[in-house]
């Protein structure tokens, strides 16, 4: 009876941490849309071939962005939208981690692992830890 106590135990642990992820990125993404950590993203892209890996094709972006609250950077990520999925495709960053205030700042290269012509329908999202909150907030950066 003691071992059955101790798997109910685990599985009790084992929700509540995986609801709290769930609360997190919930809060998070929440708290992106109304309080985002950048506005007035302007992209340019280009196709680059071979570039990182020969044979395979990336998309290098660089542009500006105005950063509206004092964050710091995490990571980035993107999806592309293949019809009614989304699959997750690296990004690899040409330039140093920066520590960046408030006001407007230019980026890149950032090289995505997407087809240029597939780059519409990608969507990058910045992960920023803001002061005073036990989340990350994560912030549309594209479209």
């Amino acid at each position: 009876m003691g071992s059955l106590g101790s798997i109910k135990a685990m599985m009790v642990v084992a929700l509540l941490m995986m609801s709290g992820m769930f609360f997190n990125e919930f809060i998070g993404e929440l708290e992106g849309r109304v309080f985002p950590v950048v506005v007035d993203v302007a992209v340019e892209r280009e196709r680059q071939r071979g570039t990182m890996d020969p044979g395979v094709n990336w998309t290098k972006i660089d542009g500006v962005f105005t950063k509206v609250r004092d964050c710091s950077f995490l990571s980035a990520h993107a999806e592309v939208r293949v019809g009614r999925l989304s699959v997750s495709v690296p990004i690899s960053f040409g330039e140093a981690t920066k520590l960046r205030g408030d006001g407007i700042h230019e980026f890149g290269p950032w090289f995505v692992r997407v087809l240029a012509a597939d780059f519409e329908t990608t969507v990058i999202r910045v992960v920023h830890q803001c002061r005073y909150r036990p989340w990350t907030t994560i912030t549309q950066f594209f479209p």
